[in-house]
């Protein structure tokens, strides 16, 4: 049964109105009051769980929306840890929310069954490892979509269907396993159909694929690389002769090449750069070369004027890193004159962010992740997770190996708090070392200064349980998801050369972050968290931080990390004149008395 709207006998009796968009948590109180056909239990214990929803989202009842989109982010995304009740308690109050909204018609109930023709196509496959597709399935079913009639309008319905009309906690996420699933299947499953499930644009991401842009400007986009990563001696273009070579006209080469990581942001910085410059109003066809960034140079002002009104007239991160490419782009590519330069570089100042310590959103989550329960959450996390893993290994061995990754991950992320980047490159033949060849544990990862952020190389020692974690998931879990000759840590799905990317770690990490401890930590912050931790035991000792975080230079971690210290010294400067006052006051009777 499909409620697409409240029935009239439901809510004429309770006091909500039908014009009403979306009821509180006092109009559902009142409307279960109303429910005579439910024992005085049932409608005492669903009151209860509204009051209860209300008091989580720290809202009054009249105030506080039963609108899935706002429950989700407030009450469904966050663990049972984070409002101090059992996860039990948890499902208890889900369960009868879900109950009261869907007799208010305000979310759908989802059909238990496939259709004939899904359940053929699906019917070779475990159950548990196509949950997501599975669920899918049942949604094109009950609208009578078949297999084959599945276009790519379908999933954006299910994901406006999932974040509209019911509570899943995160209906992006799921609808991208659907989507992953699916496109995989087109190309390796025989018989499966042929629709390919296009991702969405979104439309607040200005930024456009080198794919849109015009084969000129590609091509000079690779020059560009090149260039970054050459050296004095290497002739990145190719020249033929001495005099193509020492050409006045030609962009010069770097005295010191950059690292292949850096060029590789430097290259998408250009390509925002690039797109804010369309998002401005100059038409893609006439972007034909990386000159056309800064020549005329009403072209940098604009785009940096777009990307500053997009971010509310405030510097920004993508304004920062298209500034600098344009200062690149502007000397040493196309290399305008020096006056010239200088105009965008006074440009760039309003996009600029400049950065002395932590950002507030870092601090706050840092602050909130080191109380003492979430501090003790966090570090048990991993071996939690291994163990739900082993227990899912032989019935869903796709699922527990998700869970065997964001445990191993974190793991890493807690005591060895490396780069995003360098976590997700992590590799077998290259960077894991054992004692000695064979079976024994990896005691040692070694990381080349070529690919880390400051070119500082990084040899890690690794903690036993660490090693340990890496031998089961290898092992036990790795094999479930990685592609036969993988050697990456952390595979790629479906490719044996590319790791998982950057965003789908760092999304990982953040949602079982978030279910466990109620804040989503990412990659990057647990190296914040580190700093924290170590300098709250150890005041002062800035130079073993700097080599815990592979700092080049010790200014650096002093600049990011001092004011963590702040907290502690003013709880210090308290206790202190808490201690005077006690003196003064055991002395002033003294006083008193001369």
């Amino acid at each position: 049964m499909t409620h697409n709207a409240p029935l009239p006998d439901q809510i004429a009796p309770t006091g909500i109105s039908t014009t009403q968009v979306t009821p509180s948590v006092t109009d559902a109180i009142t409307a279960v009051a109303s429910w005579s056909d439910l024992s005085h239990i049932k409608r005492r214990d669903l009151t209860s769980s509204l009051s209860t929803v209300a008091r989580w989202v720290g809202r009054a009842p009249e105030d506080a929306p039963l609108r899935p989109e706002f429950l989700r982010a407030e009450v469904m995304t966050k663990s049972a840890e984070a409002f101090g009740v059992t996860p039990g308690r948890k499902t208890n109050v889900k369960t009868d929310i879900t109950f009261i909204m869907l007799r208010l018609g305000l979310l759908d109930e989802e059909p238990l069954a496939l259709t004939p023709a899904w359940e053929a196509l699906l019917a070779p496959f475990d159950k548990q490892s196509m949950i997501y597709l599975r669920r899918f399935a049942r949604y094109c079913g009950a609208r009578d979509v078949g297999p084959n009639d599945v276009v790519s309008h379908h999933i954006m319905d299910f994901t406006t269907f999932l974040e509209t009309r019911t509570l899943t906690p995160r209906p992006q996420k799921l609808v991208g396993e659907v989507r992953s699933q699916w496109n995989r299947f087109v190309k390796t499953v025989e018989g499966w159909p042929q629709t390919v499930m296009e991702k969405p644009a979104d439309p607040m991401d200005y930024t456009r694929q080198l794919s849109d842009f015009l084969p000129s400007f590609q091509i000079d986009m690779e020059a560009f690389g090149k260039h970054l990563s050459a050296s004095i001696l290497d002739d990145p273009f190719g020249a033929d002769d001495e005099s193509d070579a020492l050409d006045d006209e030609a962009p010069l080469p770097n005295t010191r090449p950059l690292r292949e990581i850096t060029v590789a942001g430097r290259k998408d910085h250009a390509r925002w750069a690039a797109s804010a410059l369309v998002g401005a109003g100059v038409p893609i066809e006439q972007i034909t070369d990386l000159k056309c960034l800064v020549d005329p140079l009403t072209n940098a002002k604009s785009l940096l004027r777009y990307l500053y009104d997009r971010a509310g007239k405030q510097p920004s991160s993508a304004g920062h890193h298209v500034a600098d490419v344009l200062r690149i782009v502007a000397r040493h590519y196309a290399r305008l004159p020096e006056a010239s330069v200088a105009r965008i570089t006074a440009w760039d100042k309003p996009v600029r962010l400049h950065y002395n310590g932590m950002t507030q959103k870092n601090a706050r989550t840092v602050r909130d992740v080191l109380v003492p329960w979430r501090e003790a959450t966090l570090l048990a996390l991993p071996d939690g997770l291994m163990k739900a893993a082993r227990k899912l290994r032989e019935k869903a061995p796709v699922k527990a190996a998700s869970l065997a990754m964001r445990a191993l991950a974190i793991e890493i992320l807690t005591k060895l708090p490396v780069r995003l980047a360098n976590l997700t490159g992590l590799r077998f033949d290259l960077h894991l070392h054992r004692s000695n060849l064979g079976t024994a544990l990896i005691v040692h990862i070694d990381i080349g200064g070529n690919e880390v952020k400051n070119a500082r190389a990084l040899t890690l020692p690794v903690s036993t349980t660490t090693a340990a974690m890496i031998s089961e998931w290898n092992m036990h879990f790795r094999p479930a998801i990685a592609e036969l000759g993988s050697p990456f840590l952390f595979p790629g799905a479906g490719s044996v050369t590319k790791p998982i990317t950057h965003q789908g770690l760092r999304e990982a990490v953040k949602a079982v972050t978030s279910d466990h401890l109620g804040v989503a930590i990412t990659p990057h912050q647990f190296r914040h968290i580190a700093a924290k931790q170590f300098l709250r035991s150890n005041p002062g000792h800035y130079e073993e931080v700097r080599q815990l975080l592979g700092h080049k230079a010790v200014a650096t971690t002093v600049r990011s990390y001092a004011g963590i210290e702040q907290e502690a010294a003013i709880k210090r400067h308290d206790e202190v004149l808490s201690d005077r006052l006690t003196v003064l006051r055991a002395d002033l009777p003294k006083r008193r008395r001369r």
